[in-house]
């Protein structure tokens, strides 16, 4: 059996590769996909507003991450929800999971805020940025019923959880 050293060795070093790759198609296509637009104003005094809009091939990458962090982070949050109704774990063990989820959805969060799209995509870009903040808040929330065992919290944090799947479905299924 593989162990999990090697694992994580081999998962660094292909993470590493396909960033490498991402930037790379980033830094090919980021002068085809940037508008640049000039607007020259003539007044008392002469100014130049130079405005760059979103970069596509940054907020691709970022969104591709972003799609492939969520898919494992649910995938595990899955099996120990499975592992929660086998009776292997505690409830205390699935809040800190959920707590977990919650902290490690920022980063993505501000990934996504430092990549974005170009005018053509923003719609897509404010429904990812505002699933990802529903998932942060819902996995907190998760996590406070199961840590008091408050069912009626526990079921309005699911439905905020579903919404916010909802607003990320597209970003899932793409990475």
């Amino acid at each position: 059996m593989v162990s999990k050293g090697i694992l994580a060795i081999v998962s660094v070093i292909l993470l590493a590769i396909g960033l490498t790759a991402g930037y790379a198609l980033g830094a090919l296509t980021s002068p085809i996909t940037e508008t640049i637009a000039k607007t020259f104003t003539k007044t008392e005094h002469h100014t130049t507003t130079l405005t760059v809009k979103g970069d596509l091939g940054g907020y691709i990458m970022a969104i591709d991450l972003i799609g492939r962090s969520l898919r494992a982070d649910l995938h595990r949050l899955t099996r120990l929800l499975n592992e929660k109704a086998a009776g292997k774990i505690s409830s205390r063990e699935l809040a800190e999971a959920y707590q977990n989820s919650s902290k490690s959805i920022q980063p993505l969060i501000n990934l996504l805020l430092d990549s974005p799209p170009p005018e053509k995509y923003v719609e897509n870009y404010k429904r990812a940025l505002l699933g990802l903040i529903k998932l942060k808040i819902s996995h907190e929330l998760i996590a406070k019923s199961l840590r008091e065992d408050d069912k009626n919290l526990y079921t309005k944090a699911v439905e905020i959880e579903e919404q916010a799947l909802k607003d990320l479905s597209w970003i899932i299924f793409m990475s």
